[in-house]
């Protein structure tokens, strides 16, 4: 064949190959860019010739990044990796680079878009041809937790250390072989050792021979049966042996077995100490016992309570007055219910007859382990002392009385005009709150209205035709306001009504608990005024008020008894007015309330409910029975055979003359009063009461009160349209004078506002002409108001004259208000001052009284 042909054929399988392998090339890249894109772990590569790098989707989604972030080099990913990484990182990969190593698995911190680093383990191989690197391809995988849990378990592992070498307890761990596995510093320190020489030593190594053999043998038995032991040790040293309460415990292995016992050591020596001090103390109080210049005695307890010390006078007691013993053993109780001293005076007969006065004085005495020991008891005849002191309290009694009786009334007015005058803020407030609530939903009514009127008048829907569409500007005016009448207005007008309707429920608590105070300030005067008289009485004021008033007495008690005391009063029971006396049923209350916490065991939680219901009793009388019911302990029967008799003793040592007393004043009332355990607690909260309550045996005394006959309450209306007036107020509390202006506006009065009285009195002398009606505050500085109206009447008498006070007519005289017209109450209302307003006016108008005419 000739030879340019042979060159011909030559050329063309050159030019075929060098076709098909440029297209193979490309289509590998292709599909090496697919198996990029697609792989299930997080790949990247980089051309180590171009310095061109391809990262997958998976890698791009593990560091929050898209396509619009990357870059086409490897420059892209060196400012992503953490500058104190990127060192380290690169020799890694130089090494793979030029064939110093086969693969190279490194770790980094790599930046999330984020914001944050994040772990990254990465596993390189080089592609290489004709032994020349091409590109490396990269598989990532993110280690950033498994790098936060070994950073937490080094941390925690730190903390234990930590705490194990400063503990100042000592702490050692043990091997299964009986060898020292560790023992921190202060173990060391106790038996004389360096730390890093204990480990491996055997316990006889460093305890005497008789404690090593008892640790070692503990030790032996929590790793055969895994069970917390406790044990006392001691450590001799050259200055004093130390005692240990050491606690053994096992450490179990994954497969709960015990693979170590660690033992944690507290020092106990000073306790050693103080228990032979007690001892020592122990010893010379029994010789003080002989001396003692007061009868000393002493039961043991660990001895069947038998009296085992008596000194001289104990037994010259006993011997004068043989019932001194069973006398002394019905306070005991006490003593040992309470776990404290008491002290109390009795009564003993005497052989000769006579009655001796002792005070006595029962301190119960306890081991280390809280156990009673001992009853130490010391009596003192004060026969002729309480003879002395019963001839000074008959002198002084008139005066003590008289001077009590003042400072109650002194005190509870104090608190009358502060409450009340609180609450006069407190009301004014709610009903300016309530008006203003009223105005807000008739504007919002009217707002409603006219969005409704607006929307209809509004087209439905935009025109398509141009010509026929409002000019309203380019875009449209009637869409939007369409869209805001009919959307957007009507849901922030509901999201206003829903905020008027919780501002009314809790304008309706702030009303609750201005009642609640209201009732229970006035149970408390009514109580405190030592009224006798019978009448008729409300009777949830008067619970609460006795409730109130117990606190002081029961809560304490409780306390210091370790008890936890609660008392309810039942929410559902009805309005009712009974027959009797409002201050002495506190009373009543109050005593049961009282006995019941005195009877509750220590360290107790308990409830006292108190309810009542309309009720007829066996006379078919329309009657009111109250129960004071407690779930505490029931009523031994030996007290309840003569529960309401003299002298019946409680079990806490009480003398039963409570219950006499509560007796005596029901039966003052025409009412009756019994015990029974018949008792289911009441509803609260409008669910019944759980289980556990129902199942307990409540112990319950029923009142049966009488109804009396209650006046029902009218309410006057002002006239409409009220007479407009001129004012003038006088208060020196500023809230007070806000809501008066607020309420003459509201009238329709017009108001001139003082808060201080010299102010207000100068400017009447210039403009009593302006005034029609002078209200004023009683208690300011400086001058009260009785007296600045009496100032102004001086200059002014056909003026009309008004008071307002939180105290009522508990301190004012008639004198203090011969120029007032009428005196007015804190709290009041707006409706009320309408009235007061025209009363007063009414009054100023009526001729006085004759001289002589009551």
């Amino acid at each position: 064949m000739p030879g340019f042909k042979l060159e011909k054929i030559h050329d063309f399988f050159r030019g075929a190959f060098s076709s098909w392998e440029k297209r193979a090339r490309r289509e590998g890249r292709d599909v090496l860019k697919a198996v990029l894109e697609d792989a299930g772990n997080s790949v990247w590569e980089w051309n180590v010739q171009s310095n061109e790098a391809h990262f997958s989707r998976q890698w791009m989604s593990m560091l929050g990044y898209d396509a619009h972030d990357m870059g086409g080099d490897i420059s892209f990913w060196e400012r992503l990796v953490h500058p104190d990484d990127r060192d380290k990182t690169f020799a890694a990969f130089a090494l793979l680079v030029r064939g110093e190593v086969k693969t190279v698995n490194c770790e980094y911190r790599i930046l999330h878009r984020d914001g944050d680093y994040r772990w990254v383990l990465n596993m390189a191989r080089v592609v290489a041809r004709d032994g020349r690197p091409l590109r490396m391809i990269v598989v990532q995988t993110d280690v950033t937790r498994q790098k936060q849990n070994e950073e937490a378990l080094r941390e925690s592992e730190e903390k234990y250390r930590i705490l194990f070498e400063e503990s100042n307890d000592l702490i050692f761990i043990f091997n299964p072989d009986g060898t020292f596995r560790y023992a921190n510093r202060a173990f060391a320190k106790a038996v004389g050792m360096d730390v890093s020489d204990i480990p491996g030593q055997l316990v006889w190594h460093m305890f005497p021979q008789e404690e090593a053999n008892r640790l070692h043998a503990a030790v032996t038995e929590v790793f055969a049966d895994g069970r917390h032991h406790v044990m006392e040790i001691w450590v001799p040293r050259p200055s004093e042996a130390h005692y240990y309460m050491t606690s053994i415990d096992p450490v179990k292995t994954r497969e709960e077995g015990v693979g170590s016992v660690m033992c944690i050591a507290k020092d106990i020596t000073e306790r050693k100490k103080a228990e032979e001090e007690l001892l020592k103390s122990r010893d010379l109080t029994a010789k003080v016992f002989g001396n003692f210049p007061m009868a000393v005695y002493m039961k043991d307890y660990k001895n069947d309570g038998r009296y085992v010390i008596g000194n001289k006078m104990w037994d010259d007691l006993r011997r004068n007055s043989p019932q001194l013993s069973r006398v002394l053993s019905e306070f005991e109780d006490a003593a040992l219910s309470t776990g404290s001293a008491v002290t109390f005076e009795h009564t003993v007969p005497a052989s000769d007859g006579r009655l001796s006065t002792l005070k006595s004085n029962l301190i119960p005495l306890y081991d280390e382990r809280g156990r009673l020991e001992y009853l130490l008891g010391m009596s003192e005849d004060v026969s002729d002392l309480k003879q002395m002191e019963a001839e000074l309290v008959a002198k002084d009694a008139a005066l003590a009385q008289a001077s009590t009786e003042k400072a109650i009334a002194a005190l509870v007015a104090g608190l009358s005009h502060d409450i009340n005058n609180a609450l006069g803020g407190i009301t004014g407030g709610q009903d300016l709150t309530r008006m203003y609530l009223s105005r807000m939903e008739k504007t919002l009514a009217r707002i409603e209205t006219a969005r409704g009127e607006l929307a209809q008048a509004l087209p439905s829907a935009p025109t398509e035709d141009p010509s026929t569409r409002p000019e309203t500007g380019g875009n449209g005016f009637f869409p939007p306001l369409q869209h805001f009448l009919t959307g957007q207005l009507p849901r922030q007008l509901l999201e206003f009504r829903k905020n008027l309707e919780a501002a009314r429920k809790y304008l309706s608590y702030v009303d609750s608990g201005g009642l609640v105070i209201r009732d229970v300030t006035s149970g408390i005067r009514d109580y405190v005024k030592r009224d006798h008289s019978l009448g008729s009485f409300e009777m949830r004021p008067a619970i609460r008020g006795a409730v109130s008033l117990s606190k002081g007495q029961y809560k304490p008690m409780a306390q210091d008894q370790g008890k936890t005391v609660s008392v309810e009063i039942c929410e559902t029971s009805p309005p009712v007015t009974v027959f009797g006396n409002a201050g002495e049923f506190m009373g009543v209350v109050v005593n049961l309330i009282n006995n019941a916490v005195a009877e509750f065991p220590r360290g107790g939680s308990n409830v006292i409910s108190i309810s009542w219901e309309k009720e007829e009793n066996t006379q078919a009388e329309d009657v009111i029975r109250v129960c004071v019911a407690n779930d505490g302990p029931p009523i031994p029967e030996h007290v309840l055979a003569r529960l309401f008799a003299e002298k019946v003793r409680s079990t806490h040592g009480g003398s039963g003359i409570g219950l006499l007393a509560v007796k005596s004043t029901l039966d003052r009332f025409g009412a009756r009063i019994r015990h029974t355990t018949d008792f289911i607690p009441p509803e609260k909260n409008g669910r019944p009461a759980d289980e556990a309550r129902r199942g307990k045996s409540w112990t319950t005394f029923e009142m049966d009160l009488l109804i009396a006959d209650a006046r029902e309450e009218t309410r006057r209306i002002p006239e409409k349209p009220p007479v407009l007036r001129r004012l003038l107020v006088v208060d020196d509390e500023k809230y007070m004078l806000d809501i008066m202006e607020k309420y003459a506006e509201n009238l329709g009065h017009s108001a001139v506002i003082f808060d201080n009285p010299k102010d207000a009195l100068t400017w009447y002398r210039e403009h009593s002409d302006d005034v029609d009606v002078v209200i004023s505050d009683q208690c300011m500085p400086d001058m009260n108001g009785c007296e600045m109206i009496s100032t102004m009447k001086s200059l002014e008498p056909e003026k009309t004259f008004m008071i307002m006070t939180g105290h009522g007519a508990l301190t004012l005289s008639r004198e203090d208000t011969k120029d007032v017209h009428l005196l007015v109450r804190k709290p009041f209302d707006q409706q009320e001052l309408c009235c007061a307003i025209e009363d007063a006016i009414a009054a100023s108008r009526r001729p006085p009284e004759r001289a002589g005419n009551s």
